[in-house]
């Protein structure tokens, strides 16, 4: 599995990944783990987490909502993951974490972490290949604009393999990647946000890798409490 075609976590079809790959690289096999874990300060989860990552066989691994706080992140599977980032905020909320399995042949060249806990950035070389990994957990509105933010702090450290790992709390098509029935008027107020959101990821030139690879699949990685219906985590 490319890292630069599919990222999938402990649930089918799991695609949190937006990727850009230029086709002249190439990328070895890797296991890309994404999931939003609301929360991982509890000893049981975590436990629970790492043997998720092993029946997974997951080599990076990007984590939301880890809730860690800044100064007390728990260094948990270290054995298994020894390169650990962790954006963290000053209080249990957000949160985002990428791991790294000790099977890689890792280094890193720049570190970008965020002050809220927001996003975290990576440039590495992983078996001499170079990559940029993002992870990213975007507020629950304005999420184009912080979108924008995020892509514009990773041009800089952008490579041919950039692999960005996210909840964005949005869709880019809200009929096809969502089961809930909304109104007609409903669908159409939120058509332009959609359309914003895919125009944005097209012109930095990225795509949805599950999308890609299932242009017309119905088949969910998130259940709304709020609304009740289950969907595609962005």
């Amino acid at each position: 599995m490319s890292s630069s075609s599919l990222a999938e976590n402990s649930k089918r079809n799991m695609n949190m990944a937006l990727t850009y790959h230029s086709p002249i690289s190439a990328s070895p096999h890797m296991k890309i783990y994404s999931q939003n874990a609301r929360g991982l300060n509890s000893p049981d989860k975590q436990r629970k987490l790492l043997e998720d990552l092993k029946r997974a066989s997951a080599d990076i691994v990007c984590l939301q909502e880890t809730h860690f706080v800044k100064l007390r992140v728990p260094q948990f599977g270290t054995r298994e993951y020894p390169m650990q980032f962790h954006a963290a905020h000053t209080f249990k909320v957000r949160g985002v974490s990428i791991l790294i399995h000790k099977s890689l042949s890792f280094e890193l060249l720049k570190l970008i972490t965020d002050s809220q806990g927001r996003y975290l950035m990576i440039l590495c070389t992983i078996n001499d290949i170079t990559y940029t990994i993002v992870n990213v957990y975007s507020p629950n509105s304005q999420q184009r604009n912080f979108l924008h933010k995020v892509l514009s702090k990773m041009n800089p450290i952008r490579t041919d393999l950039t692999m960005i790992c996210r909840d964005l709390n949005h869709t880019l098509d809200h009929k096809l990647d969502t089961s809930l029935h909304i109104s007609a008027s409903r669908h159409l107020h939120l058509k332009p946000q959609c359309q914003s959101m895919t125009k944005l990821v097209l012109e930095f030139g990225l795509y949805d890798t599950w999308r890609a690879l299932h242009p017309s699949d119905h088949s969910y990685t998130h259940y709304s409490q709020a609304h009740k219906t289950p969907g595609k985590a962005w």
